[in-house]
């Protein structure tokens, strides 16, 4: 996968480890990558609580190219990669909320979304 990017770094967890695992795959796909196998091994019977913290759109700044070149419009390119990112988020809970419908987990659900701004 090929990323815009202005920083490096490596501080992915799963729990109380290092997650080498998620190397190489964008932060906001592993998030919901596993966010999504929890609730598909969930019983839809049995009540949830999933806290689900992603890291965009903060630093790093970068998003996968799939995601920038829709904003090829857009001249600054830190804005662009931030763009990106929103874009990348804003699937991502999409697809984790059709994952809850499909489930029927949403016939009785609370979905708060929330900044840290």
């Amino acid at each position: 996968m090929r990323y815009q990017s202005f920083a490096t770094g490596k501080d992915f967890r799963f729990n109380d480890t290092a997650w080498l695992g998620a190397d190489g795959i964008y932060s906001t796909h592993a998030y919901t990558t596993r966010a999504i196998d929890i609730i598909n091994r969930h019983d839809p019977d049995v009540p949830l609580f999933l806290f689900l913290s992603f890291q965009a759109p903060h630093t790093p700044i970068t998003a996968p190219l799939r995601y920038t070149e829709n904003f090829k419009n857009v001249h600054f390119p830190t804005r662009r990669i931030y763009l990106g990112m929103v874009n990348a988020l804003d699937e991502a809970v999409g697809n984790i909320t059709n994952v809850l419908f499909k489930k029927g987990m949403n016939k009785n659900m609370l979905l708060v979304f929330t900044s840290d701004v």
